[in-house]
């Protein structure tokens, strides 16, 4: 609680008073919500914000942050067996590829491979 100038008689009211006890003005209900608000609740609303920003930020795709605008990409679909999974992750890997896409499908005869698609920037003189 603060004192406050009367707007009609100019003499000091409580702030949280309805009504001047000098002239008998009549604070409109309005105007004592609107003096309420303190920086300490706007300083809390604004750190909530940012706490829940800073919360989601690690679900906002990555592609916003680091976009990669005029980059052109170069794919390559192939199978992949089984029995070679691991070696063949590690060369294309190693190749600079990156899995974008995998599912296991079966092949004739029960054998079973992965079906993957790569993508990978385009070197310069592949442009």
């Amino acid at each position: 609680m603060s004192l406050v100038e009367c707007p009609e008689c100019n003499k000091e009211m409580s702030s949280t008073a309805p009504t001047c006890p000098h002239c008998g003005w009549v604070r409109r209900f309005e105007e004592a919500e609107r003096k309420d608000i303190s920086i300490g609740r706007i300083l809390f609303a604004l750190s909530l914000c940012l706490i829940i920003f800073l919360l989601a930020l690690p679900y906002f795709d990555n592609s916003l942050v680091t976009a990669n605008f005029g980059v052109k990409w170069e794919y390559k679909i192939t199978p992949i067996k089984d029995e070679n999974l691991e070696k063949e992750m590690d060369k294309m890997g190693k190749e600079g590829w990156e899995m974008i896409s995998a599912r296991r499908a079966s092949g004739y005869g029960g054998e079973f491979s992965y079906e993957m698609i790569f993508k990978r920037k385009m070197r310069e003189e592949r442009k």
